[in-house]
């Protein structure tokens, strides 16, 4: 009788060489498309790519995984618990999710009511 292997706990379905080919060609492209959730200028600010492609990971309808595919996340409720710039929120909402944000920090608060007021 065998022994089951224990299962690896990091996702390896996640494609890193694609995030970080994505996430390079974001990062240069930056100071020629400006997204709203720019508003501010936030110090961490995450690239969209990245949150993108962690969230697919959530979506259940395997023809809406791909990256490139619309939507997927409808239905579903993402929380941000140190939401910051509002990256997670923003690429959340243009797959469909709802969004909750929270921050300590007044500033991201205040972001996000101006970015995403038709969503809150």
């Amino acid at each position: 009788m065998s022994v089951p292997q224990p299962q690896p706990l990091i996702d390896t379905s996640f494609d890193v060489g694609f995030a970080d080919r994505l996430a390079r060609y974001e990062t240069y492209n930056k100071h020629h498309y400006r997204p709203n959730t720019y508003l501010h200028k936030w110090w961490g600010r995450r690239c969209g790519s990245t949150f993108r492609l962690i969230l697919k990971g959530l979506v259940d309808d395997p023809a809406r995984t791909d990256y490139y595919a619309p939507g997927g996340l409808a239905g579903k409720i993402i929380l941000d618990p140190m939401m910051g710039g509002g990256t997670t929120l923003h690429e959340a909402i243009r797959l469909g999710a709802g969004v909750v944000g929270v921050d300590i920090d007044p500033i991201p608060i205040l972001q996000a009511r101006a970015l995403f007021l038709i969503h809150i």
